[in-house]
């Protein structure tokens, strides 16, 4: 099967093969590191010659070339690596520009730097060829924006090899003036093939990790991808999928190569330390090659992995270094306990005179000294800029073991000035250089009590200095006399602190007890060098961690000193939760007299800071106290470095900055970092602190500026000045009874020139006094356009309110305490202040007045915003304090509401609110009619006013007259008078037509339409007798239906009013049917239905009460006439035919309606089906149809 597998992989190579090349990116097969994305201290791939700008360090893919700030210090820069590449054609590009000097945009052809690719090479483009830039890239961040996002400063080359051949490719640059500057960025190669010929090529690729000494993870890993992609060949699909998965192997193996290398030559390096040194105590040698052994280092396979092999190793070596010695002429290399402490300013204490500029790391490479061989970019540096200082710049570390130490360093100084490498008392000149490294050495450097200090002393004519890549070994023992000395001193020191912590009280019981333990088993050591330097160092150890651990316990001690003062005079809304943090504390003391580690006393500092936090979010301090809610600010101090989530105005040197640097220092800054802004109008930085509970907030910030400059601190509406003293020290600023009230607080520090802050502090001082908001406003705001704004009624969202003023004796108003309400026209900016302050008519109403002198209301039309000032009034929750204008319970905060008016248009805009009689009721006659209406009117008395009218279908249109309605209170009333009183009965419409009446703006009454009816006065006479019924008195053979008919040109109507009930009942026994009546089809007929047939045979009489039958004047029952008496009528059901049995018979008959009305003649069977439901005569019988 595999042959018939391999054969058919054969014949797919040749079909594919045929595909049209195209170019194919092949950078990650042949290229390291091509984006230039690893530190460039850290990667091997490039051979790097000048390069002094590390953009990886910062984020940026870039690596700069300098020839020099102050001189040509450096004529050549590279990137260059070598690479194998098989015959072919090939395209390779790369980012990079050239600047000749400081020639940004001037003189843009000369560029002195390449791309090269074996013999061929390309110029790159010098920094101004690109026009219309600002800026032109001066740094890292410029430079990677205009590569990789605007896609400038590309150079291409392309070459073809004839044969495979091994070829260096990269960049190269010669420097004839200083501050000339190359830098590159990400390089690609591409290769004209087929997409077959790609796979190939990645597949040998990645074959050629097999022998580059891989562990079992990582080649099992290989191996996998290569069977899987084995034959994936069967379409461009697939080749694709194939190539994709075998680069993405390829490349994750050669990112962990390296540290896999590294550590295998890291276990070598164990292996020699193991040869050269000899173990204090018995198996501390097996103990360590056993944690090699089993590091993982076989089985790791990604960086993760591998990231936790080496700490393994580095583990089990520093165990090794503490408790073995190192052989005659040999050395441990110590460097592992200082390591990186030359790559920043963190801990190093610099004690300088005549010194103001600046003291930082600088990670440039411009001291590099190739003349001694040492390349290290990156130092820590004072620069005085020419001036003279002089002074120590010393580290120190501690818990070293006793013993005798080597010290090496790059340390640089200006040329004639007196600096002295020093350590432990020791002391040697550095050489002039040029400025540049030198590597000056101290040996012998004895380490008796744990300390080593060292560092730089600037004794004269120092201007410029630096260090850094400082190494440390470990050369052996001390004799056994100072060894001696050494512990005697080292325990008298112990004992010392000691004291000081049982005196201070700054030690708990167990701690205690371990210190004691230490003393006793170090009272009396064997004269054993060995043994010697162990007690010393346990004892050093210990003297050196009770002093943190002493400081710690005092720290955590002070937080449950607090706590407890905090529980003790605060309030809460639930007790349960000063019961939780009572507990929180009393844990915290117990089991801080338990702990004897640092790490544990910081975990009980931080889980009882914790519950402070939980407590302090839902009490209320007392006693004049505070509680800190600095946690709510983020990033308050800068000190990650970053300057989200603050934003800040644009300016020069605008961001977080170190404060070591004696540009950006301030006194008293909290922390490593400042934040620092240069400009000339509207600096500030700010942000909005979110997720506060309500209430009132103190905040207070640390500021610096040149001297007499305003700093402005804003904490939400309230601000506070300061004056600065000097750039360089700190002043506090604060703003005290900030209230917030929707948990958002903005936060602003802003000054009118450039400035420095830092220390960002939030207290809550309690719960807030303003948070009463408005529950309603007449007129509302959101009122469509008004007329005008006269008076504006507040009502409070509290039972009562409390206006917050000066009464007299009397209890009027005269003065406010708070600022005036007012309106402000946001076209005009006009502000109009309030004319009146008064009660309103309930407990918790406000009347705001916006009269003129004439009490005419403001009527300009415009949008108008309406502010409520803080504090115009509380809410009391009693009677007492509203009778006594007692300013009692929460008070009102600021509100602002926008209000519009517009230029009144007269319009129907006036309603009708009540009218007597109403048009519900029934009245027997009418003369007049009172119109109420929602607000004062005037009747229209023009020459077009509309009439008013009553109007009915029997007597036409009866004419009315209007007037006015006299006395107080009814000024929107109207009387309308009829030209007669009407009484004939029937249904009538009131009329009132639009502009009957109008307002004082000119505005009309909406048209009305009142209906009435007139029941006339009361006919009782009984005189309307039927002329017949149908069907007649007599037999039939069922009833259902009956017609009774009235004398002609009559209108007979049924009475709405009467609730007496027709019905049908059986003489024999009594029973009822119910029978409802109706309008006839004609106007003198009543038509009466059963509820149900009634087809059993029997004596029936059909009784219709008296008065249920009217005679009205017209067909709507209008103007009763007179009544019908009591109307019975008998029947005899008998044994009839049906209309079945007539249809059975086949004959012809003629169908009548019940009143006689011939509706068929001759109707055959077929014709009689085709009959509607109802009651006809047919052979004179009565037949119902179904």
């Amino acid at each position: 099967m595999k042959r018939i597998l391999l054969s058919l992989t054969a014949v797919l190579f040749a079909v594919v093969g045929w595909a049209q090349s195209e170019w194919k990116d092949i950078t990650s097969d042949y290229i390291k590191n091509a984006a230039m994305s690893i530190d460039k201290d850290q990667q091997t791939d490039w051979t790097l010659v000048g390069c002094t700008d590390n953009g990886p360090s910062q984020g940026y893919n870039v690596y700069g070339f300098y020839a020099g700030w102050g001189a040509l210090e450096s004529t050549v820069g590279s990137a260059k690596q070598d690479i194998t590449l098989p015959a072919g054609k090939y395209r390779m590009t790369g980012y990079a520009f050239f600047r000749q000097g400081l020639k940004f945009d001037v003189e843009p052809s000369k560029s002195l730097g390449k791309m090269i690719a074996g013999e061929e090479s390309a110029v790159i483009p010098t920094l101004g060829s690109v026009s219309g830039l600002d800026p032109y890239p001066d740094n890292f961040p410029q430079a990677a924006d205009a590569f990789y996002n605007k896609n400038l400063y590309q150079s291409t080359l392309e070459f073809t090899l004839s044969e495979d051949k091994t070829i260096t490719v990269g960049f190269e640059c010669t420097f004839d003036l200083q501050q000339s500057w190359m830098l590159i960025g990400e390089m690609k190669l591409y290769r004209e093939m087929t997409i077959l010929d790609e796979y190939k090529l990645v597949r040998e690729s990645l074959k050629s990790l097999q022998t580059e000494g891989l562990n079992a993870g990582l080649m099992e890993k290989v191996n996998a991808t290569l069977t899987e992609t084995e034959n994936m060949v069967g379409s461009d699909e697939e080749l694709n999928s194939a190539i994709s998965m075998m680069r993405t192997t390829k490349t994750e193996v050669e990112e962990v190569l390296p540290k896999l290398k590294e550590i295998e030559e890291y276990l070598v390096s164990c292996e020699n330390v193991i040869s050269i040194s000899t173990e204090k105590r018995a198996g501390v040698t097996d103990a360590f090659k056993e944690a090699l052994k089993t590091s993982g280092l076989e089985s790791a396979v990604t960086p993760e992995d591998f990231a936790g092999v080496k700490t393994v190793c580095e583990n089990a070596y520093i165990e090794y270094i503490l408790n073995a010695v190192p052989n005659q002429g040999e050395f441990f290399d110590y460097t592992i306990f200082i390591e990186g402490i030359g790559n920043s300013t963190n801990g190093w204490v610099n004690e300088f005179t005549g010194f103001n500029k600046n003291y930082q790391y600088n990670g440039a490479s411009n001291k590099n000294n190739g003349a001694l061989g040492l390349i290290k970019p990156g130092y820590i540096e004072a620069w005085n800029n020419g001036a003279v200082f002089t002074g120590t710049l010393i580290y120190t570390k501690n818990n070293l073991p006793t013993g005798i130490y080597k010290l090496s360093a790059y340390a640089f100084k200006n040329d004639g000035a007196t600096v002295n490498f020093t350590a432990n008392g020791q002391t040697v000149a550095l050489q002039d250089a040029g400025g540049l490294y030198t590597n000056p050495v101290l040996e012998n450097i004895e380490v008796t009590d744990g300390s080593l200090t060292f560092g730089l002393e600037m004794i004269e004519k120092a201007d410029w200095i630096g260090i850094t890549n400082i190494k440390l070994s470990y050369i052996g023992l001390l004799g056994i006399d100072k060894l001696k000395v050494s512990l005697e001193e080292a325990r008298t020191a112990l004992q010392a602190a000691f004291d000081v912590a049982v005196a201070d009280r700054k030690i708990g019981k167990a701690m205690k007890a371990k210190v004691e333990e230490l003393m006793a088993a170090t009272g009396a050591v064997d004269d054993d060098a060995i043994a010697l330097t162990d007690a010393c160092s346990k004892v050093i150890a210990m003297t050196n961690s009770l002093s943190e651990i002493t400081e710690a316990y005092a720290k955590v001690g002070q937080q449950i000193k607090d706590a407890m003062m905090s529980a003790m005079y605060a309030t809460v809304d639930n007790p349960e939760d000063k019961t939780n943090y009572t507990a929180a504390y009393t844990k915290a003391n117990t089991d801080l007299e338990e702990a004897v580690t640092l790490e544990t006393i910081q975990v009980i500092g931080t889980e009882l800071a914790e519950a402070t936090k939980t407590f302090v979010l839902v009490a209320y301090p007392g006693n004049g106290k505070t509680f800190d809610y600095t946690f709510m600010i983020e990033n308050p101090s800068f000190e990650t470095g970053e300057l989200s989530p603050w934003t800040a105005a644009n300016g020069g040197d605008t961001g977080v900055k170190e404060n070591s640097n004696g540009t950006y220092n301030i006194t008293n800054a909290h922390g490593d970092y400042v934040f620092n802004t240069w400009g000339t109008s509207n600096m500030h930085v700010q942000q909005t602190v979110t997720g506060l509970r309500d209430g009132v907030y103190k905040l207070t910030a640390l500021v610096a500026a040149d001297a007499g400059t305003t700093l402005t601190l804003t904490a939400g509406v309230k601000t506070a000045n300061v004056a600065a003293i000097d750039k360089a020290t700190g002043v506090d600023v604060s703003v005290d009874g900030v209230e917030v009230v929707n948990g958002e607080l903005f936060v602003k520090v802003a000054s009118s020139n450039w400035f420095k802050a830092d220390n960002f502090r939030l207290e809550y001082t309690g719960k807030a006094i303003h948070t009463e908001v408005p529950a309603a406003l007449a007129p509302a705001p959101e009122s469509e356009g008004l007329d005008e704004i006269g008076y504006i009624e507040i009502t409070a969202s509290g039972q009562y309110a409390v206006i917050n003023a000066q009464y007299d004796d009397e209890g009027y108003i005269e003065t406010l305490n708070c600022e005036m309400p007012y309106l402000l026209n946001k076209e005009t900016k006009e502000k109009i202040e309030v004319s009146g302050v008064d009660y309103g008519e309930g407990y918790n109403t406000i009347m705001l007045m916006f009269v003129t002198e004439k009490w005419e209301p403001i009527t300009a039309s415009g949008t108008y915003e309406l502010v409520i000032p803080q504090g115009l009034y509380s809410c009391p929750d009693n009677k007492e304090d509203w009778e006594g204008f007692v300013l009692s319970g929460p008070q009102n905060k600021e509100v602002r509401y926008e209000y519009t008016i517009v230029e009144h248009q007269a319009g129907p805009v006036i309603e009708v609110i009540g009218v007597e009689p109403t048009s519900e009721d029934e009245v027997e006659t009418v003369s007049t009619f009172t119109l109420a209406f929602d607000q004062p009117v005037t009747i229209n008395t023009s020459e077009d006013a509309p009439a008013v009218y009553l109007m009915s279908r029997l007597s036409g249109q009866i004419s009315a007259t209007v007037s006015a309605v006299e006395g107080e209170g009814q000024e929107n009333q109207i009387l309308i008078t009829l030209e007669r009183e009407v009484a004939d009965a029937g249904m009538y419409t009131l009329v009132v037509p639009e502009k009957v009446v109008l307002n004082a703006q000119g505005d009309w009454n909406v048209s009305v339409n009142l209906t009435y009816r007139v029941t006339g006065k009361k006919v009782e006479t009984t005189n309307y007798q039927p002329t017949g019924i149908t069907p007649a008195e007599g037999e039939v053979t069922s009833l259902k239906s009956f017609v009774l008919q009235f004398q002609k040109e009559t209108f007979a109507v049924t009475n709405v009013d009467s609730q007496e009930e027709a019905y049908l009942i059986n003489k024999d026994t009594q029973e009822k049917v119910s029978a409802t009546l109706d309008m006839g089809d004609e106007y003198n007929e009543i038509k009466i239905e059963l509820t149900e047939e009634v087809t059993a045979k029997g004596s029936y009489t059909l009784v219709v009460p008296a008065m249920k039958i009217q005679q009205a004047s017209d067909s709507w029952g209008n103007n009763v006439l007179d009544n019908a008496p009591e109307l019975r009528y008998d029947f005899t059901v008998v044994e009839g035919q049906s209309i079945d049995a007539i249809l059975a018979k086949g004959q012809r008959v003629d169908v009548y309606t019940v009143s006689g009305l011939l509706v068929k003649k001759a109707a055959d069977r077929e014709t009689l089906k085709t009959l509607k439901k109802g009651l006809y005569i047919i052979n004179g019988k009565g037949v119902l149809i179904k």
